[in-house]
């Protein structure tokens, strides 16, 4: 008997989500071993469980040092293409920290500051972001009803893991949680790029349960073999013809054309978009809101995009200022604020883009 492709393809459990408010060290000693199982899960190598142990400690000891009465500290494990990673927040209301540049070398530590711990972080994580209130050149996005002063989000993947590529023009951030009590997700990410051309996915398989996941598990599959530069729209009628046999899933498909600065959007079915061109936003809900930029959007004239895709869980994404769009701040930090599972009989993905041209 053939397995399915979920069985064959996903390594490790279906996405993780956890999350303690750290005052003590004993806080930190148990999100630690929380970290630890869901890396061992995800089938890390031994070394890289051992890293992941550091950065929580590190990351929840500079908590109860520095945040005073304490912070949120959230363990989320999520896939990419079939591969799992895991993202490691923390969320404090301390004094933030005056210069984030000065707070990342080794040895320097005050009351403001995240203190020696922040260097190690940094040599351990593929990825870290920081913002807080108190640094004006780093300072945190204006998101409705979130008021933390400091925020760190360390990503961290295993040491064998293929990484889509990013450099100083694009950069993103996603999160995947299931339904409560699922233990598989029916919602999906896939990134692929070249030089030339980057393509974003966004998939919300049809129904639940193991259904919706082999429908997103087999889409992902596909997509692992097509190359970034096809048409998008070529790609979506194969998707379909292909998934004929499962239950169909909605998707969002973004690709960004790098040389002639084009930026080119499919849809299939009522995922959400919010697309910032500058400081303009476009809210996308329903098919017929695709259907306005059918052609290709030429962006000669703008200076970035931003973008954020999400699924029915997420429900509606908090109301930021436009104005942070065009801030130096990163897709970690935007993701962490803006992922809401708002409706926990769904699964919940999204999908956090920044493109500087």
């Amino acid at each position: 008997m053939n397995k399915s492709c979920i069985e064959t393809h996903r390594r490790g459990h279906s996405p993780i989500s956890e999350q303690i408010f750290i005052t003590t060290q004993a806080d930190v000693a148990i999100s630690r071993r929380i970290a630890l199982n869901i890396a061992q899960q995800a089938g890390f190598s031994q070394r890289r469980c051992a890293q992941v142990s550091i950065v929580v400690s590190e990351i929840g000891t500079n908590l109860v040092k520095h945040a005073k009465q304490g912070g949120l500290l959230k363990i989320n494990l999520s896939f990419l293409n079939h591969i799992p990673f895991l993202s490691i927040s923390s969320f404090d209301k301390g004094p933030g920290i005056s210069s984030i540049k000065r707070a990342m070398l080794d040895g320097v530590s005050a009351t403001e500051t995240l203190g020696t711990g922040l260097g190690a972080i940094y040599r351990l994580s593929n990825r870290v972001a920081i913002c807080s209130k108190s640094d004006i050149n780093k300072s945190c996005p204006h998101v409705s009803d979130i008021d933390w002063n400091t925020i760190l989000v360390s990503q961290i993947w295993d040491e064998d893991a293929h990484l889509p590529l990013m450099n100083d023009e694009v950069e993103f951030s996603s999160l995947l949680e299931p339904m409560q009590g699922s233990i598989v997700c029916g919602d999906g990410v896939h990134v692929v790029s070249n030089p030339f051309f980057t393509r974003f996915v966004l998939m919300d398989g049809s129904g639940r349960g193991n259904g919706a996941a082999e429908a997103v598990c087999q889409a992902i599959k596909m997509l692992n073999m097509i190359p970034a530069q096809m048409p998008i729209k070529h790609i979506l009628e194969s998707l379909e013809f292909s998934l004929s046999d499962t239950q169909g899933l909605a998707m969002i498909m973004l690709q960004l054309d790098h040389k002639s600065r084009r930026l080119y959007i499919q849809a299939k079915g009522s995922l959400r978009l919010t697309l910032g061109l500058d400081d303009k936003l476009y809210e996308f809900s329903h098919p017929v809101d695709f259907f306005r930029f059918k052609e290709p959007i030429d962006l000669s004239k703008n200076q970035s995009v931003f973008a954020v895709l999400y699924t029915d869980g997420v429900g509606r994404i908090p109301r930021f200022e436009n104005s942070d769009m065009l801030k130096d701040i990163s897709t970690l930090i935007w993701t962490q604020l803006l992922f809401r599972h708002l409706n926990i009989k769904d699964d919940a993905a999204i999908l956090v883009i920044k493109w500087r041209l």
